[in-house]
């Protein structure tokens, strides 16, 4: 389920770097920024992950410009509770925390 989910996040991601239009409302009001924003807070530190890979993608790609999003970023980076020191091969995983910090790095 969550591997799912994450999956649907990224090719939601990918999306939006060739067509400007997912980034805008829906009918509702939200959009993807709003949801990254919800993600980030999460408490399941794979699916904040997973949404901080996602937003740092769309920044990079100069998709977005947030400076609520960013600072939520900066946050996750510098969390001490953000920190994994597991095995090697947990840095490839999607939704692990040493890859959200390889990607925030970036910034």
């Amino acid at each position: 389920p969550l591997t799912v989910r994450s999956q649907a996040m990224m090719a939601l991601t990918d999306w939006a770097l060739v067509f400007d239009e997912i980034l805008q409302p829906i009918e509702s009001g939200e959009s993807l920024v709003d949801l990254l924003k919800v993600l980030l807070q999460s408490t399941h530190s794979s699916v904040a992950a997973i949404a901080a890979e996602a937003a740092a993608k769309l920044l990079f790609a100069n998709r977005l410009c947030d400076s609520n999003l960013i600072a939520e970023l900066l946050v996750l980076y510098f969390d001490p509770n953000t920190k994994e020191s597991s095995g090697a091969g947990s840095s490839i995983e999607l939704g692990s925390t040493t890859r959200m910090q390889q990607c925030l790095s970036l910034f």
